[in-house]
């Protein structure tokens, strides 16, 4: 199955995913870029593994801040099939929220965590959602373009 035939069954099971072109600098082993709205990535994401697409490999979850809203990145892979797919979704800034997919890839789980920890992302139904690298009582998100360090956190 090409990109085009991919794309096409994608945006037929769901008619609100659009072709992206991948960002300025993308791994161009991961050629087919496509949006999704953050309320149905759990579920645009359970099909991808099940539905017949075998996504079954999340190789990374990225974070974004690009200052008026959060971008969160999914690079997925088919061991199967050999299909690569890059997820993308906008969050609200102020209030940056969605499912998780913790129950889909394992990986997730500590990917989301990680995301939780640096820009401040919830995940809704994550099984453990704490903090993974900062220090216990760690205030703020450091990826976030606002963050201001205080020194006394770096002790």
């Amino acid at each position: 199955m090409n990109e085009k035939e991919l794309l096409a069954k994608i945006m037929e099971k769901f008619p609100a995913v659009l072709e992206s072109k991948p960002a300025a600098g993308a791994l161009p082993a991961f050629n087919l870029t496509i949006d999704a709205p953050a309320s149905s990535i759990a579920e645009i994401c359970a099909w991808l593994k099940t539905g017949g697409l075998k996504f079954d490999y999340l190789a990374c979850l990225s974070g974004v801040d690009l200052k008026d809203k959060l971008l969160l990145i999914y690079h997925l892979y088919s061991m199967e099939f050999k299909h690569k797919l890059i997820l993308k979704t906008d969050l609200d800034r102020t209030k940056p929220e969605l499912s998780s997919v913790a129950t889909v890839w394992q990986a997730a789980n500590w990917h989301e965590r990680e995301a939780y920890d640096m820009f401040g992302i919830k995940f809704t139904g994550h099984p453990y959602l704490e903090r993974i690298l900062t220090a216990e009582g760690f205030e703020g998100y450091p990826l976030l373009k606002d963050f201001i360090a205080k020194p006394d956190q770096y002790d």
